[in-house]
C-alpha cells in the first residue's frame, strides 16, 4: 500500500477547503462567483494533477460550501484516480489563501507554532481511490478544526513528492536506511505541518495485490474498518485514537479480525523536527519519542480451512527513549488459545496428549525502566502464564548499566526474584512420565525426591544448599509454588557471576544471596 499517494489526495482536499477562498472573500460570493473562483483555483494545481466537479454551492447564511461529484486525477510521479460524491466545508477561513501566500513569500521568517486555520470542519461522503495495484473506498469522513503550520510545510530542503518517488525508486542494492531519508523528511513536514481537533471515518475498505518475492508468492491483501477516529492531534503530538471492527484478509494465508484498537498520548514532535532539519539517521534521533498506550483487543485469526483461533489482547505502553536507547516500556499479551486440533504435526499434538489437554491459554508480560542517571535497570512482572499449567514471574534490579557496546561486562546484579506458581504442570508431568515408564505416578514422584537427596550430597553441607534442597523436596511432594531469590550483600558484577561457575556451591550461594522457598 503506497501511503504517499493518500497524502497527496489529502492535501488536495485540504487545498479545496482553503485554497480557492482566497480569490475573493466568501461573504461576497454569489453561486456564480463561487464557481468562477473555484475554476480559477483549479488552474493553479501543480502539473500532473487535475480536478473536476459537477456541482458547487455556497450558503452565506450557514457559511458552508458544498461540492458534488468531485474527481481528482494525478499523473505525475505516481498515478491515481479519486472520486468523492460530496465535500462539505463548514466555516472556511476566508483569509487562508492570503495568509498562505504571505507565508510562502518569506518562509525564513516563519515560527514553528504559527498556525493557519483552514475550516471549522471538512466532511466527505462516498469517496473512492485507485492507484497502481490498490484501491479503496470510504463511506464518510469528517475532520474538525483543521489547521496548517507553514513553517513545516514550507521548510527549506524538504523534497517534493516527485523527488521522493524518484529517490525511493533508485534505492541501492542492498537497500540502505539512508535510501528512505527523503521520504521520511517529506512525511515529517506533513506530520509537523498539520493539526486538528478531531476526526471520524466510517466504513473504510482498501485492497491491494502485493507482488511476488523470492520469499513469498503474490498476495491479495484487503483490510476494512467499520469506524475509527481520534482527537487532539497537533504537530506530531497525538491524543486519543480508537478503531472498531477491523479486518485484514490475506489470501491465501487467512484473516485477522480486531474488535478494537486504542491509542493514547503519542509524542513524535522532537524526532520529526530532527528529521525535518535533515539530521543523519541515528539512534539518538528517537530521543523524545513516547507512546502512552496502544492496545489491540479481541484479536482472532481464521485459518484458510475456516478454523477460528482466538489470539487475545496485546498492549504496549509507557514507551520512551533517551540517549538513543529505550528507557521505559510495558508489554502485555493475554488470551492466546493454542488448540491441539490446530497443531501442524503429530509431535506437537503428542505434547497435548501427554499432558491430557486440548487447549493451552497463553499470556505474557513485562515492565521495564532504565534510569540512565543512576545507571539502574528495573525489570518487573516478566511473566509467562499458561492458565492450564502454571505461571513464571521474574523481577530483577540491575546496577552499573550504561548504554553502549560491552554493557554485558559492565553491569551488575543487585536483586532478582523468580517465582513459579503451579496449576497442574507438575502432576501432569509425573503422570506422563509414569505412563511412558509403565510405573505408578506416586512411586515415580518418590524416586525423583530420592534422586534430589542423592544429588544434594555432592553439593556439600552448606546450610544454604541444605535449605534449597529442602524447599525443592517440599515442592515436589505437593507442588504449589517455588520461589528463588537472589539478594547479594552488594551488587555482583556480571563478570563475577560468570567466573563463579568454578566456585563451590556453598560459596556461590553466599555470593549471590540465594534463598529458595516452597509453597509460600
Amino acid at each position: 500500500m503506497r501511503k504517499s499517494v493518500l497524502w497527496v489526495v489529502a492535501l488536495v482536499i485540504v487545498a479545496i477547503a482553503g485554497g480557492y477562498y482566497g480569490w475573493t472573500r466568501l461573504h461576497d460570493y454569489s453561486g456564480e462567483q463561487f464557481r468562477a473562483g473555484l475554476d480559477q483555483w483549479i488552474q493553479t494545481l501543480p502539473p500532473g494533477y487535475s480536478m473536476t466537479y459537477k456541482t458547487a454551492q455556497y450558503n452565506v447564511a450557514t457559511d458552508k460550501a458544498t461540492l458534488g461529484g468531485v474527481a481528482l486525477k494525478g499523473t505525475a510521479a505516481q498515478a491515481f484516480d479519486a472520486a468523492i460524491d460530496e465535500i462539505e466545508v463548514s466555516k472556511p477561513s476566508a483569509d487562508f489563501a492570503t495568509a498562505w501566500a504571505q507565508a510562502a513569500a518569506n518562509p525564513a521568517a516563519l515560527l514553528p507554532e504559527k498556525a493557519l486555520p483552514v475550516a471549522g470542519s471538512i466532511a466527505i461522503r462516498g469517496a473512492s481511490i485507485h492507484f497502481g495495484p490498490a484501491s479503496g473506498t470510504i463511506t464518510s469522513a469528517k475532520l474538525e478544526g483543521l489547521r496548517l503550520y507553514p513553517w513545516a510545510l514550507l521548510h527549506a530542503g524538504v523534497p517534493s513528492f516527485a523527488e521522493v518517488q524518484a529517490t525511493v525508486s533508485k534505492r541501492s542494492d542492498p537497500p540502505k536506511l539512508e535510501d528512505i531519508l527523503p521520504l521520511l523528511r517529506f512525511e515529517a513536514s506533513i506530520l509537523l505541518g498539520i493539526g486538528y481537533d478531531g476526526y471520524t471515518v466510517e466504513d473504510m475498505r482498501m485492497a491491494a495485490k502485493m507482488p511476488a518475492t523470492p520469499q513469498m508468492p503474490a498476495t491479495d491483501v484487503t483490510y476494512s474498518v467499520r469506524r475509527f477516529g481520534g482527537n487532539g492531534y497537533d504537530r506530531g503530538m497525538r491524543g486519543d485514537a480508537q478503531l472498531e471492527g477491523g479486518t485484514i484478509e490475506t489470501a491465501p494465508m487467512g484473516t485477522l479480525t480486531l474488535e478494537r484498537v486504542s491509542m493514547a498520548d503519542m509524542q513524535l514532535q522532537r524526532p520529526l523536527t530532527r528529521l525535518l532539519a535533515g539530521e543523519p539517521l541515528a539512534p539518538e534521533m528517537l530521543d523524545g519519542f513516547a507512546l502512552g498506550h496502544v492496545e489491540y483487543a479481541g484479536m482472532k485469526i481464521k485459518t484458510p480451512d475456516g478454523k477460528d483461533v482466538p489470539v487475545g489482547t496485546f498492549s504496549i505502553s509507557k514507551i520512551g527513549f533517551g540517549h538513543g536507547v529505550p528507557i521505559s516500556g510495558e508489554l502485555s499479551y493475554a488470551g492466546l488459545k493454542l488448540s491441539k486440533a490446530l497443531m501442524p504435526d503429530q509431535r506437537a499434538q503428542d505434547v497435548f496428549n501427554k499432558l491430557g489437554l486440548d487447549t493451552l491459554t497463553v499470556s505474557l508480560g513485562l515492565s521495564y525502566q532504565w534510569d540512565l542517571d543512576k545507571k539502574q535497570i528495573t525489570l518487573r512482572n516478566v511473566a509467562l502464564k499458561i492458565d492450564e499449567l502454571g505461571a513464571v514471574n521474574l523481577s530483577a534490579d540491575l546496577a552499573d548499566m550504561t548504554p553502549g557496546e560491552g554493557w554485558q561486562a559492565r553491569g551488575s546484579l543487585s536483586h532478582a526474584l523468580l517465582r513459579y506458581d503451579d496449576t497442574s504442570l507438575a502432576d501432569r508431568a509425573f503422570k506422563a512420565a509414569a505412563l511412558e515408564m509403565n510405573t505408578d505416578p506416586a512411586a515415580l514422584r518418590q524416586q525423583v525426591i530420592a534422586m534430589v537427596d542423592m544429588r544434594a550430597a555432592a553439593l556439600g553441607d552448606s546450610p544454604a544448599i541444605a535449605a534449597v534442597v529442602a524447599a525443592v523436596k517440599t515442592f515436589l511432594g505437593a507442588p504449589h509454588s517455588l520461589t528463588i531469590e537472589l539478594a547479594p550483600p552488594a551488587p555482583v558484577a556480571f563478570s563475577a557471576l560468570k567466573a563463579a561457575s568454578t566456585m563451590p556451591p556453598g560459596d556461590i550461594a553466599a555470593l549471590i544471596g540465594l534463598t529458595v522457598s516452597a509453597n509460600k
